[in-house]
């Protein structure tokens, strides 16, 4: 059911999306000089916007029935691993992206299994955000295997990594903003309570 805690964490979730569009935007400013300064501001991006995901997969996953048990468990979990990669190598977003997936994943399965016990259904959009980094690898691999844009001095190519980085983050946003608007519209059951003794 809806409380403060899961409306909370549908402002979170805009509040994540927007960090992830930050970080997009950081990694395509990344070209040209004063990178270290850059990839701080990125990695604090991506710190905090995978942080931030975590409490907004907790919140859909009360909203859903509950954080207890081996499904949210391992949910929960997956998305904390994923803050963990983001620490340690920010740089290799499929790396941190494929725990994101998974989290991502997941919580829909969970959300949708709810809610069809209760005769409700959701949109597909709900699938374009597990699909988002897959998407954005996808490209990645694509433009990579074409050979699009120069190679940098650490044997990347910039086009090909920051295409498909910002293509998955700005589908991860927007499934944000999605899950967000939708936690953020519905009343906590007290008020409902209270209004309806």
């Amino acid at each position: 059911m809806p409380t403060q805690t899961t409306r909370s964490a549908g402002t979170v979730a805009l509040v994540s999306a927007a960090l992830w569009v930050i970080a997009a935007v950081l990694s395509l400013l990344g070209a040209g000089g004063k990178w270290e300064l850059k990839y701080a501001l990125f990695s604090a991006a991506v710190l905090v916007a995978a942080a931030t995901f975590t409490f907004v997969v907790a919140g859909a996953l009360l909203r859903s029935g509950g954080i207890r048990g081996w499904w949210p468990g391992i949910t929960l979990a997956t998305s904390l691993f994923s803050v963990l990669c983001a620490l340690v190598v920010t740089w290799a977003w499929p790396l941190w992206a494929a725990p994101l997936t998974v989290a991502a994943l997941l919580t829909v399965i969970r959300l949708r299994s709810a809610e069809l016990s209760l005769g409700a259904t959701r949109g597909p959009m709900d699938w374009v955000f597990v699909a988002a980094w897959p998407i954005g690898f996808a490209t990645f691999v694509l433009l990579d295997a074409l050979k699009v844009g120069s190679v940098d001095e650490y044997g990347d190519r910039f086009v090909a990594n920051r295409v498909g980085f910002g293509l998955g983050t700005l589908i991860f946003a927007a499934g944000l903003v999605r899950f967000g608007r939708w936690l953020r519209s519905e009343h906590p059951a007290e008020i409902i309570d209270a209004i309806n003794p």
